[in-house]
């Protein structure tokens, strides 16, 4: 009858190797992560940023405008 070997004691360098190889690739995976979100999230703030100025011109565009007009009807009734 062939009888494998059991071993004794556990072997707590390899256990430990193991932890810290594990270790790394989480944090790699962690780091990955957050930067992919920072990415993404710094897209969408300067699309929103861009999106405020675009709105912000058009109502600049549109006061001036308006303030046109007034203008022009102050000079109208004035005339009169």
């Amino acid at each position: 009858m062939l009888l494998t070997p059991v071993p004794l004691a556990v072997d707590w360098q390899e256990v430990s190797d193991q932890a810290t190889v594990l270790g790394v690739f989480v944090a790699l995976a962690v780091g990955t992560a957050t930067t992919v979100v920072m990415i993404r999230q710094e897209m969408v703030t300067r699309k929103g940023q861009q999106l405020q100025s675009e709105h912000a011109s058009a109502a600049a565009e549109r006061a001036e405008s308006a303030a046109r007009l007034t203008e022009e009807y102050t000079r109208r009734v004035l005339r009169r």
